[in-house]
């Protein structure tokens, strides 16, 4: 006889296989992975050290799983960044140009970050038939990334007063109907939680371009002093790294989006 679950638990079943069907929702739940089983294997004793090396094996193959994900391209990699270029698809509607300025400039990072992280893969794989330095060519491509995020930042901040306008001008009009509020609110909690990814994201990218011996050294210079404010604990960078996750994964679950409100007039 099949089984006959409940409604609720068919209906999780169907959304959850409606999602990680996706590149995008296959990924989230690599993502998540790929930090989780590295933290889990920081809190094992030693005795239990067989699986926590087994742990920690399991997390980098999760987390070269994305890099091959993103060298394959789909929503992902440099034809996505091309498109975004030429055809400004990621502007997401909004008015203001210097949105659209810093979208475009983000996919220009990109173009510098992952032509290096494809190297680092190559590296990593086949070190005999690529012996390139990729610990240096990570360090460089992260330099890009945090390009990236501080371009997103202040690109959401100008989000954040767009949105403020539009409210205000529907407000003076009388067209602030409630499903027009409710349309602005919904997109206002998208931006607080995407605007909170990027404050999770920016610490690690920090961390990522700064050299072992940077990270290590305690502070015998003021050089040494600023690159190691910046460098985070292992189980910091892992932390960081599933709380983006876990986010990121609520948000497209939620259907959360970033672009402009399509809002009636």
């Amino acid at each position: 006889q099949p089984l006959r679950p409940s409604i609720s638990v068919r209906r999780a079943m169907s959304a959850w296989l409606d999602r990680s069907g996706s590149v995008w929702g296959y990924d989230k739940a690599m993502k998540i992975a790929s930090y989780l089983l590295p933290l889990v294997a920081q809190t094992c004793p030693h005795r239990l050290q067989t699986l926590k090396e087994a742990l920690k094996l399991f997390g980098s193959h999760f987390s070269m799983y994305r890099v091959t994900t993103r060298l394959g391209g789909s929503p992902f990699g440099l034809p996505s960044e091309l498109d975004n270029i030429i055809n400004s698809s990621w502007v997401g509607g909004w008015k203001d140009n210097v949105i659209r300025r810093c979208v475009i400039l983000q996919s220009y990072t990109m173009l510098g970050y992952y032509p290096l992280e494809h190297a680092v893969w190559a590296g990593t794989i086949a070190p005999k038939l690529f012996p390139l330095d990729v610990a240096t060519l990570s360090r460089l491509s992260c330099v890009f990334w945090v390009l990236w995020i501080v371009i997103d930042i202040y690109a959401t901040h100008r989000r954040w007063q767009e949105l403020k306008r539009m409210e205000t001008k529907l407000k003076m009009n009388g067209s602030l109907t409630a499903n027009n509020k409710a349309k602005i609110e919904r997109s206002r909690r998208s931006l607080i939680r995407y605007t909170l990814r990027l404050v999770l994201y920016l610490p690690n990218a920090i961390h990522w371009t700064l050299d072992e011996k940077s990270k290590s050294t305690y502070f015998t210079s003021p050089s040494r002093l600023i690159s190691c404010r910046f460098a985070l604990a292992d189980w910091m960078v892992n932390a960081l790294g599933l709380a983006e996750a876990v986010l990121g994964t609520y948000t497209y679950v939620n259907g959360d989006s970033i672009s402009r409100p399509k809002i009636e007039e």
